[in-house]
C-alpha cells in the first residue's frame, strides 16, 4: 500500500491487465485499418484508464513507413482489416523502414476518462501504411491500468 504524501490516507490500488495478443494481418491501406486484437475491458474501479501499448512496427518496403494509434469503442469488435471505427486515443506514431525486414520499437499512451463501470469496452489499434508497402505489428503487448 502506497500514501498520499501531501494528505497521509492510503491510495487505492491500481488494478492492472496485461495482454499479448496474436501478431495481425499486415496492411497496405494508406487510410488506416484496425487490427482486430479483440482486446476487451471492463472497468470496475474508477472508470479511468491509461493505456499502454508496445509493439514492434515496421514496413516491408524500404524507405516506406507504418503509423499505429490506439482506439478504443464499446459494441462490436473490430476485425483486422476493418474500416476506422471507435474512438483514437493519444498520439499516433510512425516510423519508416530502413530496409524492407526492420521493424522499430514504439510505445503507444493513451488516457481514457468517462467510461462506465460494468460497460465492456475494446481496445485495439488502427494502422495504417504511410504510402505504400505493408505496414506490419508485432510483438504486441498491451498494459491497462484502472486506477
Amino acid at each position: 500500500m502506497s500514501f498520499d504524501s501531501t494528505v497521509l490516507t492510503p491510495r487505492q490500488p491500481v488494478i492492472k491487465s496485461q495482454f499479448t495478443p496474436a501478431n495481425p494481418t499486415g496492411t497496405t491501406s494508406t487510410t488506416g485499418v484496425m487490427a482486430g486484437l479483440a482486446i476487451l475491458y471492463t472497468p470496475s474501479k474508477s472508470g479511468i484508464l491509461r493505456i499502454t501499448c508496445e509493439i514492434q512496427l515496421g514496413n516491408t518496403t524500404t524507405a516506406d513507413g507504418g503509423t499505429a494509434q490506439i482506439s478504443e469503442g464499446t459494441g462490436t469488435v473490430p476485425v483486422n482489416g476493418a474500416a476506422k471505427t471507435g474512438t483514437q486515443l493519444g498520439a499516433s506514431k510512425t516510423v519508416t523502414a530502413l530496409t524492407g525486414i526492420l521493424n522499430s520499437p514504439v510505445t503507444l499512451n493513451a488516457l481514457i476518462t468517462g467510461l462506465i463501470k460494468g460497460v465492456q469496452i475494446w481496445i485495439d489499434l488502427l494502422l495504417t501504411a504511410v504510402t505504400g508497402g505493408t505496414t506490419t505489428n508485432t510483438s504486441i503487448v498491451i498494459i491497462i491500468e484502472e486506477t
